[in-house]
């Protein structure tokens, strides 16, 4: 089956609305760090002509933009980004036939000894002064079957996040149900939206005056103010919003909002931001490191 690719997008506005894709010209990969460059500088030319570039990028990806960041080797055969190119870009979600789906009882990627181990490591070395914060994340395993599209329309409507998206590729689906902005690229306006400080529903107010929680936003926003100033036009680089609290179906974030005026070309901010901070933790290079 061909790629089907649907994402939401944000108008000036700030409202929300879906896109799907058709006439595909071609799927482009790269396997190799030194590919992924050269290759994101292709999409962005094919761009520049109106074609549609859809995609993602892996984690693994990140020693392209700098040789310095530390990551674990990517999965087998797994490319390390995947762009479907478009000519058509359509308003909406179309109509699709749906059928039941289950899930396998999940079980987590390590061991109980293992992740206790690993919080420990990461208490000495924030003790120690190495890491301020570590997003220590792992994956979780299971047997799903049915129809990845159903699940995706009953999460959707349950979700109130403004950044989703859904991939159907022939190896893969993946399912993106984001409330944060990693970045948004207008001309040579670039806007972040870093999310750190979680609370359950209901615990607005006690997000909103937690000191804790203000201070691992800050951290975050200091690093996103601290990537963009390497190639922003001097100045430019504004913190126009601090500590918002958004409110979703199911947690509570604290968000702030990063701008800066420079490059016109989104893979100059990619090369600058790459993992975003709020994925990895402070500082980012020692902190990938552990």
């Amino acid at each position: 089956m061909p790629p089907f690719h649907a994402l939401q997008r944000t108008n000036s506005d700030g409202d929300s609305y879906w896109v799907t894709f058709s006439d595909e010209l071609e799927t482009v990969e790269a396997f190799e760090i030194k590919k992924v460059l050269p290759t994101l500088r292709k999409l962005e030319e094919a761009q520049s002509k109106g074609i549609h570039a859809i995609g993602w990028i892996a984690y693994e990806a990140a020693p392209a933009f700098d040789p310095g960041l530390f990551v674990h080797p990517k999965y087998p055969n797994q490319p390390l980004l995947r762009f479907t190119l478009y000519k058509t870009q359509t308003k909406g979600l179309p109509f699709r036939e749906t059928s039941p789906f289950s899930f396998s009882k999940l079980r987590p990627g390590l061991t109980e000894k293992k992740f206790t181990e690993s919080v420990s490591k990461i208490h000495h070395a924030i003790a120690a002064g190495e890491t301020y914060q570590v997003n220590f994340t792992y994956p979780m395993h299971g047997t799903f079957t049915g129809d990845s599209w159903d699940v995706f329309r009953k999460v959707r409507l349950a979700q109130s996040a403004q950044h989703q998206a859904y991939f159907e590729e022939t190896d893969q689906t993946i399912l993106c149900l984001s409330p944060e902005r990693f970045f948004k690229h207008q001309g040579s306006q670039i806007t972040c939206k870093p999310m750190k400080g979680t609370a359950r529903p209901g615990e607005e107010n006690h997000l909103r005056t937690s000191a804790k929680d203000r201070a691992e936003n800050i951290m975050i926003v200091d690093m996103i103010r601290n990537d963009l100033g390497k190639i922003a036009n001097k100045g430019t680089v504004k913190t126009p919003s601090l500590y918002d609290v958004e409110s979703h179906p199911s947690v509570v974030q604290m968000t702030s909002t990063v701008t800066a005026d420079g490059s016109p070309s989104p893979v100059d901010w990619l090369c600058a931001l790459f993992p975003c901070a709020s994925i990895t933790g402070a500082p980012k290079k020692k902190t990938m490191e552990w």
